[in-house]
Parts: C-alpha cells; sequence; structure tokens
C-alpha cells in the first residue's frame, strides 16, 4: 500500500507541474497576443508625412507651401498646428508665429496643405534677397478609432531668395535642432497650444 501511495503523490505531482505548465503557456499566448495586437493598433495610427518638397512661391508676395499626406490607416482629426519662423541667426523673436486648425478629417492617403505667409517686412531682406530662415512646425492630431492623441515636431531650414530667386528647404541638422531648441527656451516660447 504504501508503493501505491507514492505512485499516486508523484502522478498528482507530475499532474501539477503540467498543469502549471500549461497555465504559462497559456499566459504566455494571452500576453503575446496582447502585445501584437497593440503593436498593430499603434501600426495602423495615422501618421502625416510630406506628400512633396515644400515649395516657396514669390509671386503674391512670400508662400511657402507644405504638403502633407496621411500614411497611416486610420484617419486623422483636429488637426493643429504651429508655425515659427525665425532667422537662422536666432538672435532675434521669430518673424512668425501662426496657429491652424482643421476640423475635417484626413483619410489614409488624403493631403492638405498648410500655407505659411510671412510678412516679408519682418524678414531683413536687401535688393530681392532675403537671408535663410529655420521653419519649425508642430503638429497635434487625433485618431478617432483609438481615440488617441498624437504630436509631431518638423524642423526645416530654408535658405532664403538669392537674385530674386527661391533657395530649397532642407532638413535641419540634430545640431541645428538643438540650437533651435535652446532658442526657444531663451525666448521663452510656448511652443504648446
Amino acid at each position: 500500500m504504501g508503493q501505491r501511495k507514492r505512485t499516486r503523490d508523484w502522478n498528482q505531482l507530475i499532474i501539477t507541474i503540467a498543469t502549471v505548465v500549461f497555465a504559462c503557456t497559456a499566459l504566455v499566448t494571452v500576453l503575446l497576443t496582447l502585445s501584437s495586437w497593440r503593436a498593430g493598433r499603434e501600426a495602423s495610427r495615422p501618421y502625416l508625412t510630406f506628400k512633396e518638397s515644400p515649395i516657396v512661391d514669390l509671386k503674391n508676395g512670400l508662400n511657402i507651401e507644405l504638403k502633407f499626406i496621411n500614411v497611416g490607416e486610420h484617419p486623422a482629426t483636429n488637426l493643429w498646428s504651429k508655425t515659427f519662423v525665425m532667422a537662422q541667426a536666432l538672435n532675434a523673436p521669430p518673424v512668425l508665429t501662426w496657429q491652424h486648425s482643421l476640423v475635417n478629417d484626413i483619410p489614409k492617403n488624403t493631403s492638405t496643405s498648410l500655407v505659411i505667409v510671412p510678412e516679408t517686412s519682418k524678414i531683413d531682406s536687401n535688393q530681392g534677397n532675403l537671408p535663410a530662415h529655420y521653419i519649425v512646425v508642430f503638429l497635434k492630431y487625433e485618431d478617432p478609432i483609438i481615440r488617441k492623441s498624437y504630436a509631431q515636431e518638423i524642423y526645416l531650414r530654408w535658405n532664403g531668395v538669392s537674385a530674386a530667386k527661391p533657395q530649397p528647404i532642407f532638413h535641419v541638422e540634430v545640431e541645428e535642432k538643438h540650437n533651435i531648441l535652446k532658442y526657444f527656451e531663451a525666448q521663452k516660447i510656448n511652443t504648446n497650444s
């Protein structure tokens, strides 16, 4: 009888260990499924990027157009932007601070434009030439499907106007971004709404 009891105890121990292993496997499977679901949901979020290079137009004054496209699966709603244009020297207040809001959805693969119109009287000009400027755009928008807000920051350097020809716009380098952030701090500029 002692032998049977020991065998039964071993069997119960093996069954208990197997149950614990199956329970742990099920828990890991649930956690991996949740993680995969979250990653898939985040991958579907709206995301705004440039549709084409920014355009500088001098025909009717100075207009800088940034065309964005939503490359995410979900629409972007309640798009809010705050734009700053400041001289590349970063030694004076911004020549333009501008806020803009859109109420319409921006569905997948749909574009929208942000047109910046700084007053040229505030920009130091010299006979048809304009010096280089930084353009910083802060974007905020929502995903109405998962009810989450997102923010993006875009740092650009416009090389101004030379011989009455608009020069190209480039993405800034890391050091330039660092200097712009120090400039915002020194000027006590609020980049939020």
